[in-house]
């Protein structure tokens, strides 16, 4: 039996006919009717008379001030909330980060008319608060798009990266013996810290991985034995 094999270009097909009725045609007919009057003849009144009117220009204005406030309390919720489950030890992790995924499957409508349903039994009348109620609502329906990407970034950060900027006296700790420093790196450190914090305990490969390494890719058993190579040195 033959296996149906498809490339990336096939299965790039369906992402591209979505952007094109979705996405640029949308735009083309947009920039069509602000470049054409009634009888569809190229013009610049439209474009002119945008920039001129007090009204027009007061609604950019308003819209400007939503969408920088928006972002701006959807950084301040996304970016600790990413940077806790990135760098937390929990085991159900990912179940976190699927309930912050979750809401981007529902309908973007359903999920508005819902948050309107609460906001009415909150406040009585949308209209007291309309400013208010925008940004709540923007950063309820564009929050796990911010918080996904800023969780993908931190989980793939190069730790070695922050240990070398560690090593360049960017932490003060330091390890002497025999009145002369030791040159350690900040993972050297800590290792030797946990061991002589615990001098009867006996700790497993397994239980130094899962604390000073956490899954990074490259490592493995043996990366521990190195490392209390290099101590015992």
């Amino acid at each position: 039996m033959q296996t149906l094999k498809f490339s990336r270009k096939t299965l790039g097909i369906p992402y591209a006919a979505f952007l094109t009725l979705f996405v640029a045609a949308p735009l083309l007919v947009l920039i069509y009717y602000a470049f054409t009057n009634g009888q569809g003849q190229f013009t610049l009144k439209n474009l002119t008379g945008f920039f001129t009117d007090p009204n027009t220009l007061g609604t950019l204005c308003y819209s400007f001030a939503i969408a920088l406030t928006t972002t701006c309390v959807a950084l301040l919720i996304a970016y600790p909330t990413a940077y806790f489950l990135a760098k937390s030890h929990l085991k159900r992790k990912a179940v976190l980060v699927m309930l912050f995924v979750m809401p981007m499957w529902i309908n973007f409508s359903l999920r508005i008319t819902a948050l309107k349903e609460i906001l009415t039994v909150i406040e009585g009348n949308l209209a007291y608060y309309p400013f208010l109620n925008a940004v709540v609502g923007m950063t309820y329906d564009f929050l796990p798009f911010m918080i996904l990407p800023i969780y993908n970034t931190i989980s793939r950060l190069d730790e070695s990266q922050i240990e070398a900027s560690k090593d360049l006296d960017a932490d003060e700790r330091s390890a002497v013996l025999g009145g002369e420093e030791i040159p350690l790196t900040v993972r050297e450190f800590n290792l030797l810290y946990k061991l002589l914090s615990y001098p009867k305990k006996a700790f497993t490969r397994s239980q130094l991985m899962d604390e000073f390494w956490d899954g990074e890719t490259g490592s493995g058993p043996r990366t521990v034995d190195v490392y209390m190579t290099k101590l015992r040195q």
